[in-house]
């Protein structure tokens, strides 16, 4: 359901549908994930932990395409970090109602680096290349080759929720959202539920 809602975005901001890609911004992403809150709370009366995982996709699936350009930043940062918040008050209450699992996880499974962290082969081999025998980029192509690895990521990231610790791989993929988040200068991303997250984990830990 969010997986397809962003599929959608990423159309428009590929200007397939002939719009403007800088008419959208991380904030139409934030703004559309947040249509599903009513869905959560419905959920959390049922379920806990399917609510739960719910707002830990939608975080997930909050911004998008920030290394596309910087102006997919938007130009007022309160706007996206107010979205966030209606998130981060989504998520809050689900944590303190889950039950804390039995032992805290150490080494997490391995997913998928981020689309502009990653080096491939092609780029290795174009680095003993001369630059002016570059072909030219096929920039269309490219977005779609973005946007697809990063759907495949965010699967594999979902398939963390299988362990029992749920605390450790939660607070693992928002403080990594928070920390790419902030090299943009968007600030705001769940810092109430990290900061919940980070105090379970001391308790557990030493016990006090």
């Amino acid at each position: 359901m969010i997986d397809r809602n962003v599929r959608v975005m990423d159309r428009k901001v590929s200007g397939e549908t002939g719009d403007d890609p800088l008419d959208y911004t991380t904030d139409d992403y934030a703004r559309l994930v947040c249509r599903h809150s009513k869905i959560v709370n419905a959920l959390a009366v049922v379920d806990n932990t399917l609510a739960f995982n719910l707002v830990i996709s939608m975080a997930d699936a909050s911004h998008t395409d920030l290394d596309t350009t910087l102006e997919m930043c938007g130009e007022d940062p309160g706007e996206t970090a107010r979205y966030f918040q209606s998130l981060d008050n989504l998520l809050l209450p689900l944590i303190k109602y889950r039950q804390q699992p039995a032992e805290l996880c150490w080494q997490l499974l391995q997913v998928p680096v981020r689309w502009s962290q990653r080096r491939t082969g092609s780029q290795d081999a174009k680095s003993d290349e001369d630059p002016d025998e570059w072909s030219e980029p096929d920039y269309e192509r490219q977005y779609w080759e973005k946007c697809n690895y990063e759907h495949n990521r965010r699967i594999a990231r979902r398939w963390r929720e299988i362990v029992d610790d749920w605390i450790t791989v939660a607070l693992s993929d928002l403080k990594d959202e928070r920390d790419y988040l902030d090299l943009y200068g968007i600030t705001g991303f769940f810092p109430e539920s990290i900061a919940e997250f980070e105090a379970i984990r001391m308790q557990m830990s030493t016990g006090v």
